[in-house]
């Protein structure tokens, strides 16, 4: 090759990219090495290293050149070295009729077995310039082919490396896989598979019909309960569980067909223990349910009873009013009552509910001393004994008491004088109240009055008695205890 006068820049560049072609060239046949198989990394190798022989060789020329220019001193450069550019071209027609078997991707690229033709001495054919410049063109290309084909390596090797951790990760899992043919000849299986095969009783075969004629027959005699569930197919044998699910999928041109089998007993029995928890769930909601529908059946029967209890009282007291009114008027005039009269007996009769609540204030003494006053001028005497401490939810029950057996002793015995003796000692404390009767019979018919009376004092634990002889007696007591928050109602 002649060198011409050129920049020592450009010469430095040109001398850098003949050596980085060479270095890479003998990387790539290191790497092949590791990659390929024998046979095929014998031509990879031998195709690279004439290339890096050939680099190596113009890298030489370069730097006898460029030292004969910066030097001043003409070195006479061989041209015999170059031949070896024809070794590669003779490499490239041997893989003509041998190709290698190899990958696409890693095949040499074929310009790469003819390029090394623009290293011969071909200054006689072409302009010098000319011929220097397909020199370096072919140096620049083989540096690019080196880098890519290495880059290419680095990617081959991350892809067989994944290839080659696959078939240990099937083999570790924990289902079976089994991989069949288009024409149902099993070409691959996991351990797992065989294990769970076992299980089940099922023959390892050859031939993917013959898994599925064993199945049929095994269903056939019990041994197995199969159910279909679309996609999949659930086995049971005894306590043990298994899903069967049959794939295909294609590979090129071809289809093949995958089997997972999968024990499913742990995830079975689970899934039965929450169906069985879910049906206690519900059958607890449901006597929830029945048992908040009693509850609430009885609460509108107490508040049914609530309210006729107190229609009962109110009505009962305002009839015993209205009648002892009729009477007083009646001796007064010893006449017919006039419509004036009776127009003020009809506003007692419709005396509102706001109105009629206040005949019950807030205090025991109170109630008892409004009641004494409304009857008192009526004609009834009331006298009042004794004294007992009672708590609020006591003295509640008993206002409505008081009020029913003032209004029953005018309206059932026609008592002019009722009494009542509060009493209370160490372990109890109560109320007695007695009035005339109109026979001396023992008998009591308990009717409404009476029977609201016991349910209003029993709510507030306490206890009632009834009797009858000259006179009649209602007898309410409570039993007396150290958590009782007692109020002084009454004195002496």
């Amino acid at each position: 090759m002649i060198w011409y006068e050129v920049p020592y820049g450009v010469s430095l560049v040109i001398l850098t990219v003949s050596l980085m072609s060479g270095v890479q060239q003998s990387i790539v046949v290191l790497e092949a090495s590791e990659l390929l198989q024998p046979r095929a990394v014998r031509r990879v190798r031998l195709h690279y290293s004439l290339l890096a022989i050939v680099s190596l060789v113009m890298f030489l020329e370069l730097v006898m050149a460029v030292a004969s220019i910066e030097g001043g001193i003409y070195l006479r450069i061989s041209r015999l070295p170059r031949l070896i550019a024809l070794l590669p071209p003779l490499h490239g027609i041997w893989c003509l009729y041998h190709p290698l078997a190899l990958p696409e991707s890693l095949r040499p690229a074929a310009a790469g077995f003819w390029l090394s033709l623009f290293c011969l001495p071909l200054e006689f054919l072409l302009p010098a310039p000319l011929a220097a410049l397909t020199v370096c063109f072919a140096i620049t290309w083989f540096t690019l082919d080196a880098a890519h084909t290495l880059l290419t390596f680095q990617a081959y090797r991350r892809n067989e490396l994944t290839r080659s951790i696959i078939p240990h990760m099937v083999r570790d899992i924990d289902y079976g896989l089994c991989v069949a043919n288009p024409r149902g000849w099993i070409i691959e299986m996991n351990p797992a598979f065989t294990t769970l095969c076992t299980r089940i009783g099922l023959p390892v075969a050859d031939h993917i019909g013959a898994f599925d004629q064993a199945l049929i027959e095994r269903q056939a005699k019990n041994f197995l309960e199969i159910s279909d569930l679309g996609e999949q197919l659930a086995i049971r044998q005894g306590e043990t569980s298994y899903t069967l699910r049959r794939q295909s999928f294609r590979t090129g041109h071809r289809c093949y067909t995958q089997l997972s089998l999968s024990d499913t007993t742990l995830l079975s029995q689970t899934s039965h223990s929450l169906q069985s928890e879910n049906n206690e769930l519900a059958e607890r909601n449901q006597a929830l349910e029945q048992v908040i529908a009693r509850l609430t059946q009885e609460e509108t029967a107490h508040e049914r009873e609530r309210i006729c209890r107190m229609a009962h009282d109110a009505w009962s007291q305002q009839l015993a009013i209205a009648g002892l009114s009729v009477d007083m008027l009646i001796r007064q005039t010893g006449s017919p009552v006039g419509a004036d009269k009776l127009s003020e007996l009809n506003a007692v009769l419709d005396m509102t509910r706001a109105e009629e609540s206040a005949l019950l204030p807030g205090n025991l003494d109170k109630t008892v001393a409004r009641l004494a006053q409304s009857y008192g001028q009526l004609g009834v005497t009331t006298i009042v004994t004794g004294q007992a401490n009672f708590t609020s939810l006591q003295e509640e029950s008993l206002k409505p008491v008081l009020r029913e057996a003032f209004a029953n002793a005018v309206r059932h015995a026609y008592a002019r004088s009722i009494e009542i003796h509060f009493f209370k000692d160490q372990y109890k404390t109560g109320m007695e109240i007695r009035n005339d009767t109109l026979d001396s019979s023992p008998d009591i018919a308990e009717g409404r009055g009476l029977h609201d009376m016991r349910v209003r004092v029993c709510q507030a634990g306490g206890s009632i008695h009834f009797s009858k002889q000259t006179r009649f007696s209602l007898t309410i007591t409570f039993e007396r205890t150290g958590e009782d928050e007692l109020d002084e109602n009454h004195s002496d």
